[in-house]
C-alpha cells in the first residue's frame, strides 16, 4: 500500500506543478521540485524553468543547485533546465568553468556541451588545459558536440595525449563531427584496447587507401568488431575491388558468419552496415534473416 500511496502521492504534485506558469513568481517552487523524490515531477520542473526568461535571479538559482554534491537528481534536473535555456545560460556556464572545485569545473563543460553553443568553445579550448584529468575529458567531449574548425583542430591534437580517456574523447568528438583526422594520428590508437574502437570508427571517415587496408587488417583481429564498425563509417560502398578483397578477408576467418549475424542483431548501427557490406561482399545472402 506503501508504494501506492507514493505513487498517488507523486501525481498529486505533478498535476499541481503542471498548473504553475512560468513566471517569477513561481520560480522558487519550481526549483524547489527540481529536489523531489519522483523523476517525472524534476523532469517537469526542469521543462518548465527552461521556458521561463533566463533571469539572473533564475541562471543563479539553477547554477546553486548543481553545486549540491548530495542530490544527483537534482542537479541532472537543473543541469537539463540550462541546457534547454540556450544561449542564456553560456555566460554564467562559462564562468562555472573557473570555479575552484573540479567537479563544479566538469559540470560546466557537460552542460556546455549539451547546449552546443559555438560562443562556449573558447572557453572550453581553455578548460582542455585543466588541472583535473575528468574535466579536460568533459570539455573534449562538449567540443566534439559543438563542433566546428577550432574544435575539430582541438580535438586531432588531443589524440596525441597521454591519457586514453581523452584520446577517446576526441576520437568520439571527431566521429560525431563526422571529420576525418591525418591517418598518422590515428594508426597509434589502432592497437591499444582503450582506444581500439574509438579509433577504428574514425578510421571510416579517412578517405586514405591506406586506411581501408587497416579496416580490412581489423577484420582479421581480436579488433574485427571495431572494425566492422569502421567500414560502416564510411561515407562511400567499397567498390568491386573493395568488395572483392573484403571476401577474401572473410574466408580466412574463423566463425566469421556467426560472427555477422551477431553484428547484424546489434544495436550499433556503423556495425550492422559494415557487416552488411561484408556479407554481401561475402555472397552470404543466408545472413538476411538476422537484418530481419
Amino acid at each position: 500500500m506503501t508504494g501506492l500511496n507514493d505513487d498517488a502521492q507523486g501525481e498529486a504534485r505533478y498535476q499541481a506543478l503542471s498548473r504553475l506558469p512560468p513566471v517569477p513568481d513561481s520560480i522558487p517552487r519550481l526549483v524547489a521540485a527540481l529536489y523531489d523524490e519522483s523523476w517525472r515531477v524534476r523532469k517537469l520542473a526542469s521543462e518548465l524553468l527552461s521556458r521561463a526568461e533566463a533571469t539572473p535571479p533564475l541562471l543563479t538559482a539553477l547554477l546553486g543547485v548543481l553545486a549540491d554534491r548530495g542530490q544527483t537528481g537534482a542537479r541532472n534536473a537543473a543541469a537539463s533546465a540550462l541546457a534547454l535555456l540556450g544561449a542564456e545560460a553560456v555566460g554564467p556556464l562559462v564562468t562555472l568553468l573557473g570555479h575552484a572545485d573540479a567537479d563544479q569545473r566538469k559540470l560546466a563543460a557537460d552542460v556546455l556541451g549539451e547546449v552546443r553553443r559555438p560562443e562556449a568553445v573558447p572557453a572550453l579550448l581553455n578548460a582542455l588545459q585543466d588541472a583535473d584529468l575528468n574535466v579536460q575529458a568533459a570539455a573534449a567531449e562538449a567540443l566534439g558536440r559543438i563542433g566546428g574548425h577550432e574544435a575539430c583542430r582541438a580535438l586531432e591534437r588531443l589524440l596525441r595525449a597521454s591519457e586514453p580517456l581523452l584520446q577517446v574523447a576526441a576520437l568520439e568528438g571527431l566521429a560525431q563531427q563526422a571529420h576525418a583526422p591525418p591517418l598518422p594520428l590515428v594508426v597509434p590508437l589502432l592497437a591499444p584496447a582503450a582506444t581500439r574502437r574509438s579509433a577504428y570508427r574514425v578510421l571510416g571517415r579517412v578517405s586514405h587507401p591506406a586506411a581501408f587496408t587497416l579496416l580490412l587488417q581489423g577484420l582479421g583481429t581480436a579488433a574485427r568488431d571495431a572494425a566492422l564498425a569502421g567500414l560502416g563509417a564510411r561515407e562511400v560502398p567499397p567498390g568491386a575491388d573493395g568488395d572483392a578483397a573484403i571476401g577474401a578477408v572473410a574466408r580466412r576467418i574463423d566463425d566469421a558468419q556467426a560472427r555477422l549475424a551477431q553484428a547484424l542483431r546489434g544495436d550499433d548501427l556503423a556495425a550492422r552496415r559494415g557487416a552488411l557490406w561484408v556479407a554481401s561482399a561475402w555472397n552470404r545472402a543466408s545472413l538476411a534473416p538476422a537484418v530481419a
